[in-house]
């Protein structure tokens, strides 16, 4: 959209022009929602020292500081999960693998190799505490909803989606999605799951394929080698939950506005037969224009109208993060999703203040641009009538 004043630049929802803000104070519009944010120096070192998104828990953090937005939203620690609570989701021979793992006991590369515990997901220190922390902060994150605390709850150190009931994957050691998501099924019977990571959400998938009570969505990047090669529009679910999982693949250059069209095409789709009680999304920006492991030309004006898109439903509400691999974009992405769902304005400019300020250099503000790459999607020609092909526009 565009702004008023002498610049016609457009500028993503939830932000104002430099000339309409005052310094880092966070202007309300309207009386925010109740948000709970999941977050405290546990977490955030535990998730600043994961290999794949090393130090970006620190930047997103210390964004949402430096805006003020963190100080009028209740930020809620996250607890230890107790190994019982990984066990609703995860085996226990994975389970005593990592236990192991973090009594420095030695195992054979044949054996980590089984547990996926090579290649993408290195051995790590305290590698059980880890699965720990992480999914202990989203299960606080769902019994936030489940208990009233807020309408929405926040965990952007969490979405690692591509976690296998006995292994880990794609640099996911423990679903915590999944945790989360059974974690609400004891106060509300029907949940949605929506993954707007680039790449498909398997994990979660696999791990609901077979209910009627749990609809898995997910709108990624396929194409031939691009990971985890799953998520084609057939796969709709098994069993009796035959049609209760639906994939919208995508190809490279998808921008914000088919992003955004293909969502509400596919919510709408959705509630014409699922009515959910609560809602998860998984909200990885590596879709975002250049990031080193995406593909598609967005800016955070996708997942703001995404997120947008959701909240309409009035429905209890858990953001989680993912995937975004250059961590000024994602703390920027994250940033302005908080001051959307929180009916907040935020200066245009990165605050001075704000501990990673040179980072954001050149520009020194929150404007994600696209570039002129070729939207491949253009391309695609909708004849067999399939379910999930068809609603991208």
């Amino acid at each position: 959209m565009n702004i008023d004043g002498p610049s016609s630049v457009p500028v993503p929802s939830g932000l104002t022009h430099p000339a309409q803000s005052s310094g880092n104070i966070v202007q309300t519009a309207t009386t925010p929602i109740t948000v709970c944010l999941i977050e405290d120096p546990r977490l955030l070192a535990v998730a600043d020292d994961l290999p794949a998104i090393r130090g970006r828990a620190s930047r997103v953090s210390s964004l949402l500081r430096s805006y003020g937005i963190t100080s009028q939203l209740q930020v809620i620690p996250a607890p230890l999960a107790s190994v019982e609570d990984l066990n609703a989701f995860h085996s226990w021979d994975y389970l005593e693998v990592l236990q192991k793992l973090e009594a420095d006991d030695e195992l054979p590369d044949e054996v980590l190799d089984d547990y996926g515990l090579l290649h993408d997901c290195p051995i790590l220190p305290k590698i059980l505490t880890v699965c720990r922390v992480l999914g202990g902060g989203s299960i606080k994150a769902a019994q936030c909803l489940a208990n009233g605390s807020g309408q929405v709850s926040v965990n952007w150190h969490g979405g690692w989606h591509h976690a296998q009931r006995d292994h880990a994957a794609g640099f996911c050691y423990v679903n915590d999605a999944v945790l989360a998501i059974l974690e609400l099924k004891k106060t509300f019977s029907h949940v949605l799951y929506l993954d707007l990571d680039i790449h498909h959400g398997d994990g979660v998938e696999n791990a609901f394929a077979f209910t009627p009570n749990v609809f898995v969505a997910s709108i990624h990047l396929w194409e031939s080698g691009f990971y985890p090669g799953s998520g084609t529009a057939e796969d709709q679910g098994l069993g009796r939950g035959q049609g209760f999982s639906l994939n919208v693949p995508l190809k490279r250059g998808t921008t914000d506005e088919r992003f955004t069209r293909t969502c509400q095409r596919l919510v709408d789709r959705i509630l014409e037969k699922f009515q959910p009680d609560a809602i998860v999304c998984q909200l990885g920006c590596d879709g975002l224009n250049g990031d080193p492991l995406g593909g598609f030309n967005l800016t955070q004006e996708a997942y703001v109208n995404c997120v947008a898109i959701l909240k309409r439903l009035e429905k209890p509400l858990l953001l989680l993060g993912g995937g975004g691999y250059i961590w000024t974009k994602a703390a920027i992405t994250w940033t302005s999703v908080m001051a959307s769902i929180m009916s907040v304005h935020l200066p245009l400019d990165i605050p001075e203040d704000d501990l990673y300020f040179l980072e954001y250099g050149p520009s020194y503000d929150r404007l994600i641009t696209k570039s002129n790459i070729k939207d491949e999607n253009s391309d695609l020609k909708s004849k067999s009538g399939n379910y999930g092909q068809n609603l991208i526009s």
